[in-house]
């Protein structure tokens, strides 16, 4: 083959690259997924601070990290910084947990979160409101792959857990499992608390999501070297590899 012919052949692949609709094609591929699905809601959890100052939180999480706990910290409404993890099936469960903590001498005292002890009870009325309202409070913070630590940075995934966490909802954890879950929504019937989710390589997987929080934006942990941000739907790069958005609720 001749190079002109081989430099026609690849713009004409470049062209059709550009034209695929990614989101149509993610739609019929997991066509099943796109029935209803209700997320599972937090059961017990258990919260060992409550801190005024930011250092103080960021102690405490690193401290007792190496318990299998899996902390993570938040900001409450109030300003005030607390730390929760586990998701225990019962109270007398997350109880014995507690117990051993203080046991051991990793934290003074615990406080048991039921599921009515939520930041906003699982369906309410301003979830979504508060869905935003929590991944914002995280802008700013730096992207780490497979971070799920405010500590140390989020990865996107990382955050939507999180931010879902700390409604009291039991998202999965990485951004292909979130994508098969939920009802399907597209580009431009999105909801605020929605999860919106790219193909950043096109290589026909998904590999990157985000929190629609209205107004055609979203907010995402968006790769190494980059802080978490709020950034518009319809830029060029990212609407290209939009694959399709997700609504739990």
């Amino acid at each position: 083959m001749g190079l002109l012919k081989k430099i026609s052949l690849v713009i004409l692949v470049l062209m059709l690259s550009s034209c695929f609709n990614y989101e149509a094609a993610y739609q019929r591929k997991y066509k099943s997924s796109t029935n209803r699905f209700l997320l599972p809601t937090l059961k017990y959890s258990i919260q060992v601070g409550a801190f005024k100052e930011l250092e103080n939180a960021i102690a405490l999480v690193e401290k007792i990290r190496s318990y299998n706990t899996k902390p993570f910290y938040f900001r409450d409404r109030n300003g005030e910084y607390k730390v929760r993890f586990g998701n225990f099936v019962t109270k007398n469960v997350a109880e014995e947990r507690g117990k051993k903590l203080v046991a051991l001498g990793v934290v003074e005292d615990y406080y048991v979160i039921t599921p009515e002890n939520y930041k906003v009870k699982a369906g309410g009325k301003d979830i979504r409101a508060n869905l935003v309202n929590t991944a914002k409070q995280y802008i700013g913070l730096p992207y780490k792959w497979g971070g799920t630590s405010p500590t140390r940075g989020f990865d996107c995934s990382g955050l939507t857990m999180v931010t879902y966490r700390i409604n009291g909802y039991n998202i999965p954890r990485t951004s292909r499992e979130q994508y098969k879950k939920g009802k399907y929504v597209g580009l431009k019937n999105l909801n605020p608390g929605d999860l919106v989710f790219f193909d950043i390589k096109r290589r026909g997987r998904v590999s990157h999501v985000g929190l629609y929080v209205g107004g055609g934006k979203f907010i995402h942990a968006p790769r190494k070297g980059k802080k978490i941000h709020i950034t518009s739907l319809y830029k060029k790069y990212y609407k290209q590899r939009f694959v399709g958005g997700r609504s739990y609720l």
